[in-house]
């Protein structure tokens, strides 16, 4: 299982740079500036990473509030081709889901509705990352 997880883990990883490059392309077709990754600190709390649980622990709160946050959008966007964009999103960052809660030992499948988050509520959740 250790293997599968690692390579899960790597795929989510690659996948997080498709969502980042996907969204940047939505804010410069906006005529917007899309933030470069210099752009954010993220301040992870002492010995994050030094385990497995831990790290899932921490993605599992970036996920969910992205999930949350990309479900408000994909039912909020006037823009049909944001819609299907937002839902590709949510879909993937439940599939990112299933792995964390698996790293956790937890089951794979969790909540069957996952809450949508406003940004407010989104930004909170991860807030404590942020420097």
């Amino acid at each position: 299982m250790a293997a599968t997880l690692r390579r899960a883990f790597a795929r989510g990883g690659f996948a997080s740079t498709e969502h980042a490059a996907a969204l940047a392309a939505l804010l410069t077709g906006a005529g917007q500036t899309a933030p470069l990754e210099e752009d954010f600190e993220f301040v992870w709390p002492r010995g994050t990473f030094a385990a497995r649980k831990p790290a899932a622990t921490a993605g599992l709160t970036v996920v969910e509030a992205l999930l949350g946050a990309y479900l408000t959008a994909a039912a909020t966007s006037p823009t049909e081709s944001f819609r299907v964009l937002y839902s590709s999103l949510a879909a993937s960052c439940g599939e990112q889901r299933s792995v964390l809660l698996l790293a956790r030992g937890r089951a794979p499948i969790g909540n069957s509705f996952p809450p949508a988050l406003d940004l407010e509520a989104a930004s909170s959740a991860v807030e404590a990352f942020l420097g």
